[in-house]
């Protein structure tokens, strides 16, 4: 059981550091307006749950390798990372870049394993290696419907089968792709099963926990 009292305080961590990056003149550029500059703190509790209820799904195969879309500050990474997962994370802007690398130890010794090039500073729009990773979460994060559109088309089309992405926000497209099925009883949690489309087929298939 995840000792939720944690989430209560990476909530405040997300206050002060969202603080900081707006207080401190050119820390926080914003250096592309199509990506949120923000640090989310709600729904941190549900987050939790899914991402535990995923590690259950998939736990037959550990390590899970996680990715974290627009990772932020790194604050999902420390939850998944006390939940089990090998923790991962794509960031655009730098100044948040450079504070995951701070806050989850990059550089450090995490299993028996050097800890390196865990936070990634690049545009997840064009990333090219999702097919890496076991479990991709993202949380909304891109303003601009076209880019928000070509991100999930990205991610959709090179995730391997198997893996799950968890999505908070932009969700339907997932469920039109046939490649992919809902998992039942578990918020926004999509696996993929085919790398092609059956044609006059719209609709996401179910998959039952």
């Amino acid at each position: 059981m995840f000792p939720y009292h944690v989430a209560e305080i990476i909530k405040q961590y997300n206050s002060y550091f969202q603080r900081q990056l707006k207080s401190t003149p050119g820390v926080w550029k914003k250096s592309n307006e199509d990506h949120y500059c923000f640090i989310p703190s709600r729904d941190i509790e549900s987050i939790i749950d899914t991402l535990y209820e995923v590690y259950k799904l998939l736990y037959t195969k550990p390590p899970l390798k996680f990715l974290d879309c627009g990772c932020g500050i790194g604050n999902i990474m420390l939850i998944a990372r006390t939940l089990g997962y090998d923790v991962y994370g794509i960031e655009y802007e730098k100044a948040t870049c450079k504070i995951a690398r701070d806050l989850t130890w990059e550089g450090s010794t995490c299993r028996g394993q050097k800890r390196n090039n865990s936070i990634i500073h690049g545009d997840i729009t064009t990333f090219e290696h999702y097919a890496d990773y076991d479990v991709i979460y993202y949380y909304t994060p891109i303003k601009k419907h076209s880019k928000r559109t070509q991100f999930i088309k990205k991610l959709t089309d090179n995730v391997k089968i198997g893996s799950i992405i968890v999505s908070y926000g932009g969700s339907h497209r997932i469920l039109e792709d046939s490649k992919f099925k809902k998992v039942d009883n578990i918020h926004g949690v999509y696996q993929k099963v085919s790398d092609k489309i059956n044609k006059g087929d719209n609709n996401g298939q179910r998959l039952s926990t």
